[in-house]
């Protein structure tokens, strides 16, 4: 995802994608879940990404929308977007 989307934590607050680090607690439906790990990939010019609301994220990488998991790319059609960098985060 973009490091500019914005995560709930598991205190309510946000914090930006490209600023969580290891250890943070997430807010997620299922309830808390803790940070262990955050990918970064470097990204030259432009990339396709999907928006969903206020989310910024790679075609494949599934979500959770309205309860049901898909991908990205068959909830809107993929647009190509200048970024630096594209995050995943690894739960527990």
């Amino acid at each position: 995802m973009d490091g500019n989307c914005l995560i709930k934590m598991a205190d309510s607050s946000l914090k930006k994608v490209s600023e969580l680090e290891r250890g943070d607690s997430l807010w997620t439906p299922g309830g808390r879940a803790v940070l262990k790990c955050v990918v970064e990939t470097k990204c030259k010019g432009e990339v396709p990404m999907v928006k969903i609301n206020d989310l910024v994220i790679t075609p494949n990488n599934p979500v959770n929308y309205k309860t049901m998991w898909k991908f990205p790319k068959d909830i809107h059609e993929p647009n190509l977007v200048k970024c630096q960098s594209v995050y995943s985060l690894i739960l527990s």
